[in-house]
């Protein structure tokens, strides 16, 4: 199944907009974060978080973790870890502030975004309905000897060495400036979900692109192989997973 058509007018006002501003059509946004006063709402768990007083925050490491110090985490304001997914699909964009003289060689930021499966209610075993992580979709800031690299992979958040991750040509190079990461799902007619990670600067260029977005179950006592939307309850967080620098953070939504 294609995702759905997308931001559809509504009434005679509606219409009129339409037909004057050129983003008529476009994603319509279904959650988004409010940053107004510093809120500290949003991300939590771990380290610190700093209201730098320009609708954007900092997230602070946590170091008790030693070489994974980790920093906030979203649930996207769900009580239940779990925003529902959209059949068809979704799309989870963020914006960060990437300063090359901050993530320099050997420093990095790891984001992670995971998915959900959900457990149906079972009488007869009289347990109820809930919902279970499903796999996860990292991305990488790395700072090398040729300054702050980015790529998205399918791999483990923990890595020996980060630069390994960004040496390939696919790697996009990267300076000072704020940066928006976009998760894009579609679902396929065969019911396979596929991601399209994106990274674009601040005038919103397209700087990255990824090439191989196909990516499997990791944990789950239901399912293997390629996720399905069949598997998907929803979004379970966004998580500065792993990093070794402070990050600011400007903005996070959702959107179909």
């Amino acid at each position: 199944m294609n995702k759905l058509t997308k931001g559809l007018a509504l009434g005679t006002m509606a219409l009129v907009s339409c037909a004057t501003l050129a983003a008529c059509g476009g994603p319509r946004t279904l959650w988004q974060a409010d940053f107004s006063n510093g809120n500290s709402e949003v991300f939590g768990m771990y380290g610190e978080i700093v209201n730098n007083n320009d609708d954007t925050i900092t997230l602070k490491p946590d170091t008790s973790y030693g070489a994974q110090s980790t920093a906030g985490s979203t649930y996207f304001g769900e009580a239940d870890k779990n925003y529902d997914w959209k059949e068809g699909g979704m799309s989870v964009n963020f914006k960060v502030y990437v300063d090359e003289d901050v993530i320099q060689e050997g420093k990095h930021v790891v984001w992670t975004l995971a998915l959900n499966e959900k457990y149906a209610a079972d009488e007869d075993a009289g347990t109820e309905e809930k919902v279970e992580y499903l796999t996860e979709l990292p991305v990488f800031f790395v700072g090398t000897a040729d300054g702050v690299k980015f790529v998205y992979n399918f791999t483990a958040v923990d890595q020996d060495d980060y630069t390994t991750l960004v040496s390939g040509e696919d790697a996009a190079s990267l300076s000072t400036g704020y940066y928006t990461v976009g998760y894009d799902f579609n679902t396929e007619e065969n019911g396979t979900v596929k991601v399209t990670v994106t990274l674009k600067d601040n005038a919103g260029k397209e700087v990255y692109k990824s090439a191989d977005n196909t990516f499997d179950v990791i944990d789950s006592t239901q399912y293997s192989g390629e996720v399905k939307e069949e598997m998907i309850a929803g979004l379970r967080y966004l998580w500065c997973v792993r990093t070794t620098t402070d990050v600011k953070v400007a903005s996070v939504q959702i959107t179909e």
